[in-house]
């Protein structure tokens, strides 16, 4: 709910904003609660929650799933506070000796690390009409225009004109 009512929710990028996703997180969750490897970090001010990261342990890792905060306290970085919080909670535990954020190297990311390591996805989809359309529609599709020389000319058309 924190994410989906700020920026998160306007842009599309929260898990509540589609509910194939929002059902793969509801699972994900359950499965990883079971085996206890689920970690859930909220910061609350008072009895408001303002930011909150979803994240599972696995071994000496914690990875980070899911972060959000409430835009309207960003005047305090309520995202920073939680982070900085649950570092100092999660490496006072002696058997955890990393933190991954996962995905994209973004600029918030490396305010809190210089280290970064590459990530290799394995797509496997089921052998049905169904998986192969997905595939074909979604990412051969996608290779395929990402390679077009007609993309790739556009792409450097919107650079030139300072809208890329």
């Amino acid at each position: 709910d924190i994410e989906y009512a700020n920026w998160k929710g306007k842009n599309g990028t929260a898990i509540k904003c589609q509910p194939e996703v929002e059902l793969f997180y509801r699972q994900l969750t359950h499965w990883v609660m079971r085996d206890n490897h689920l970690l859930l970090f909220i910061l609350r001010l008072g009895d408001i929650p303002i930011s909150s990261y979803l994240c599972i342990k696995y071994k000496s890792t914690v990875f980070g799933l899911k972060v959000g905060y409430n835009e309207s306290f960003g005047y305090i970085s309520p995202g920073n506070a939680l982070i900085l919080d649950m570092f100092k909670y999660l490496f006072a535990i002696p058997d955890i000796k990393t933190f991954d954020f996962l995905a994209a190297c973004d600029p918030w990311k490396m305010e809190w690390t210089s280290q970064i390591q590459q990530t290799t996805w394995l797509k496997i989809y089921p052998k049905s009409l169904c998986g192969w359309g997905y595939y074909l529609t979604h990412d051969a599709l996608k290779g395929a225009l990402k390679r077009s020389s007609t993309v790739v000319n556009f792409k450097n058309w919107l650079e030139q004109k300072g809208l890329r």
